[in-house]
């Protein structure tokens, strides 16, 4: 049996100024993924999805923030996801202002990790450059 299409997307929005940062945001994106169980095919199994659209990265330039570009961006991805056939929008949001973004799109929150929560077996925290981030969490969205 063929497995259901995943549609992968990035969403990027105005010049990335601040490169450092945001690659710092995109590694951690890499260490919490599996901790929180962010796999798509596992998603696909347990609702039964045909298509998936599956998000990826979300930035704007300090410049560019607060203007509602990120959210112009989300919106516009899923009016074509739907329009591919999807039934979902399936992502990892990794920082406050993406949360943000989707919260007030109506994405739910399937699982979370609270950075500061997220230590060794010292008690030191594992991530230690979030920023102003706080937690990660793991959205899904029906279209």
């Amino acid at each position: 049996m063929a497995r259901p299409l995943v549609e992968e997307f990035f969403f990027f929005a105005a010049s990335l100024s601040n490169l450092q940062n945001n690659t710092s945001i995109l590694c951690l994106s890499i260490q919490v993924g599996k901790l929180l169980e962010f796999n798509t095919y596992r998603l696909i199994d347990t609702i039964g999805a045909k298509k998936i659209y599956k998000g990826f990265c979300v930035c704007t330039s300090r410049e560019a923030r607060g203007k509602g570009l990120g959210t112009k961006l989300i919106a516009k991805s899923m009016e074509l996801a739907k329009a591919a056939g999807c039934e979902y929008v399936y992502l990892m949001a990794t920082g406050n202002f993406s949360n943000k973004i989707f919260d007030k799109l109506g994405f739910e929150s399937r699982k979370e990790l609270v950075y500061s929560e997220y230590v060794d077996e010292e008690g030191q925290p594992k991530l230690k450059r979030t920023g102003v981030h706080i937690k990660c969490q793991v959205r899904l969205k029906t279209l």
